[in-house]
């Protein structure tokens, strides 16, 4: 009696342990011989994938599959689950000791322990981590670096204040972050856990009260977020569960050239700082900020300040590779006749003229401060956070010019820099 397909019993999936028929099989360089053997259904798979070779389309050499599978290292392959609940720190730790590129497929992948190794991680676009745990290693994370449209920046987040919302604002950084002043116009206000006096006028909380004549309805929060003799090593550690803001100012480089904080790894190498600042932006990416990244301001001794310079000189191409903003402190407080209370740490003008002008982002609406000299004339562009109305208006320019016309009590706040020299 002949029996239809459809009436056969359903197979079950081979599993790794199930016994499979070999027939007039010699040995070929697999690790079978002999004929009619009957091996497990994972030595088999095993074994084929060392023996077949293919030529991938367009290529001219065949490869086996288990060669061409080990290219790229999937973390999964060492065990991570991706559920957002498991913990895959030992899983990326064990992939990326391979040293080879790991890719990351879609998921959330608990990290609670920090990972560093040297490998390259590249992330599904739908793919991320979170935990207490950094991953301190090359990375390539497409909803971010490598898709620049999917990142927040200061449009994003001048739109937000402008509807009314409240935005925040934090500074990651050094003792200058911080606002250190070892001389007699420092104050007891020391705060982040540090002892050191501070300036009457740290930059950050100056650029908080610059920010008020922003106009902003919902306000602005800033978070100074500095810490004496730090380092980007210990910028890493120290912040890597604080909260997220919309924007993010990243001032590092003076404790990595010269480790002024006296930590017992030294001075971090540049090629280490770079990949080190890479790794704060990323987080701060990720987080959903826009990040801004801030080149250290100089010391008052010519060795130092070279040395130095060359770690403003990779923050700056660091910051170019992302798309992102970079803004020279030394630039800013050029003007200054008194920059430095001790050589290192600056004046209450300079920290002044660093909060200031950071402020003025705000204020021009375009991650820059204009420059105008004797005989420029102002023309406002848009009246964003102060109300008031637009007009044009034939000035001593050619053409037709905006102004802004303001009511009682209306305040307009624009952001230039003065050269009158």
């Amino acid at each position: 009696m002949s029996t239809k397909i459809s009436q056969l019993t359903s197979a079950t999936d081979v599993t790794a342990n199930d016994l499979i028929q070999i027939v007039d099989v010699e040995d070929e360089g697999m690790a079978i011989s002999g004929t009619n053997k009957k091996v497990p259904a994972q030595l088999m798979a095993n074994e084929l994938g060392k023996l077949t070779n293919i030529t991938a389309t367009g290529s001219t050499t065949a490869r086996s599959l288990a060669n061409r599978f080990a290219d790229v290292v999937n973390v999964k392959d060492f065990g991570a689950v991706g559920n957002g609940v498991t913990n895959d720190s030992g899983a990326f730790q064990a992939a990326g000791v391979t040293t080879k590129t790991v890719f990351v497929p879609s998921g959330n992948y608990v990290l609670n322990s920090d990972v560093e190794n040297e490998s390259t991680y590249i992330f599904d676009s739908y793919a991320q981590t979170s935990g207490s745990g950094v991953l301190l290693a090359n990375v390539n994370r497409p909803n971010s670096a490598s898709y620049p449209s999917r990142r927040k920046n200061l449009g994003d987040v001048l739109k937000k204040a402008d509807s009314g919302s409240p935005i925040t604002v934090a500074f990651y950084g050094t003792s200058i972050t911080y606002g250190q002043d070892t001389s007699a116009t420092g104050q007891d206000t020391q705060i982040n856990g540090a002892s050191q006096k501070r300036s009457p006028t740290p930059y950050p909380e100056e650029f908080a009260e610059a920010a008020l004549f922003a106009g902003f309805s919902g306000g602005v929060t800033v978070y100074n977020r500095g810490f004496p003799g730090d380092s980007t090593i210990e910028g890493i550690s120290r912040w890597k569960s604080a909260s997220s803001t919309d924007i993010s100012f990243i001032e590092y480089g003076h404790n990595d050239a010269m480790n002024y904080g006296g930590y017992p790894h030294g001075p971090v190498p540049v090629e280490k700082y770079r990949k080190n600042l890479s790794i704060i932006i990323e987080r701060e990416i990720v987080k959903g900020a826009a990040v801004i990244v801030l080149g250290s301001t100089p010391v008052n001794g010519i060795v130092h300040n070279e040395t130095i310079r060359c770690y403003v000189v990779a923050a700056k191409a660091v910051a170019d590779q992302y798309g992102i903003p970079f803004i020279d402190c030394e630039e800013i407080i050029n003007s200054i006749n008194t920059k430095w209370t001790d050589n290192i740490h600056l004046s209450p003008s300079a920290y002044n003229e660093i909060g200031w002008n950071l402020a003025g982002l705000l204020f021009r609406r375009d991650a820059a401060i204009r420059t105008v000299t004797n005989g420029d004339v102002f023309y406002a562009s848009d009246f964003l956070g102060h109300g008031g109305s637009l007009h044009t208006w034939s000035g001593s320019k050619s053409g037709v010019n905006s102004v802004i016309r303001l009511t009682s009590g209306q305040t307009y706040a624009f952001g230039v820099y003065c050269n009158l020299s």
